[in-house]
């Protein structure tokens, strides 16, 4: 009896023994998963704050939950200085009834942030104008609408000076005394498209640049006939071995005037791998008949060269009376 009470404790101690080496392992499983989701956190928050995007955290009243390193500095605050204000204070438009609609629109579309370009003040009253983004986030018994700051700053001067550059070409392409253009071949497709065609079309074919833009019209529509073979000979050269273009010919006016043009475009590759061909087309009709006439001139005074020089082998007059007859006779 006394035996199989001894066999009874030892296997109740072994049993016990064992139950608490699997918690005891239990326990040590469960402290690495949190040790590892806190690393996780921390590298997650190192990584948020250290982020070159600013990123806010707003509570439903517009006040800011949280900001980090990035949008302390892009709005000029310090460290912390952001936190408990309300959003008005760097968007002046965004009153209660704004914000409130913001809100409700990225909670009823969790999975798709709204984006938009705003100018926020910063701290010394400068502009910071901005991309924005917002996002609805639930976090344990909380809801906050995560907001993306991006400085388009350098983005607005470099689209300002692009515009006032194709503003100073748009001037000076309309005081240019012909068609300014620029011909673009895609750098994958090799489809060729008019990126530019100037006012001057108007008063030099009767046409208007989206017209002539267009894949259905272009200036191959213009050329006469007759030329069209060079014009096409000319062009391709050009397009298949990305060389400057020069082409002489006829054009058909909308009224159907004809009209002697020039054609000269230079190449040139652009970063994407683009290239363009910026040229002009004028009027050179004037000139071609002045060229015409003295080339009719020539024929004359070349005519009349062999009429002398035949006449010449004749006998010689003795008297200018006579020379002059026979010079008619001739």
């Amino acid at each position: 009896m006394l035996l199989l009470s001894c066999m009874a404790i030892v296997f109740w101690q072994r049993r016990q023994q064992h139950n608490l080496e699997q918690r005891l392992l239990a326990a040590r499983e469960d402290i690495a998963l949190r040790e590892a989701s806190e690393e996780a956190l921390r590298l997650t928050q190192f990584s948020i704050d250290q982020s070159t995007v600013g990123i806010l955290w707003v509570n439903w009243d517009s006040h800011v939950r949280y900001a980090n390193r990035a949008a302390e500095s892009m709005l000029g605050y310090p460290a912390g200085g952001i936190i408990d204000r309300p959003l008005i204070e760097f968007e002046p438009g965004l009153h209660m009834d704004r914000w409130l609609n913001l809100w409700k629109s990225a909670r009823a579309s969790e999975e798709a942030p709204q984006s938009f370009e705003t100018s926020c003040v910063r701290a010394d009253g400068s502009i910071l104008p901005a991309d924005v983004s917002l996002s609805f986030l639930r976090f344990r018994d909380g809801e906050y609408l995560v907001v993306y700051l991006n400085d388009v700053t350098e983005r607005r001067r470099a689209l300002a000076a692009l515009q006032e550059s194709e503003a100073r070409l748009q001037g000076i392409a309309a005081n240019v005394p012909g068609l300014v253009f620029r011909l673009e071949r895609a750098p994958v497709t090799g489809q060729i498209d008019f990126a530019y065609i100037s006012e001057g079309s108007e008063s030099l074919v009767g046409y208007s640049p989206a017209t002539l833009a267009h894949r259905d019209k272009g200036l191959r529509s213009l050329v006469h006939p007759d030329d069209k073979a060079s014009y096409h000979r000319t062009q391709d050269h050009a397009l298949d071995t990305d060389s400057d273009w020069s082409w002489q010919g006829r054009i058909l006016t909308r009224s159907g005037e004809q009209r002697w043009a020039e054609i000269k475009a230079i190449t040139r590759r652009l970063e994407g791998g683009a290239y363009v061909w910026d040229g002009i087309v004028w009027d050179i009709s004037e000139s071609k008949r002045i060229e015409l006439e003295l080339a009719s001139s020539r024929g004359n005074c070349a005519s009349c060269r062999r009429t002398w020089k035949a006449c010449g082998k004749r006998k010689r007059p003795a008297s200018l009376g006579k020379f002059t007859t026979n010079w008619a006779r001739c």
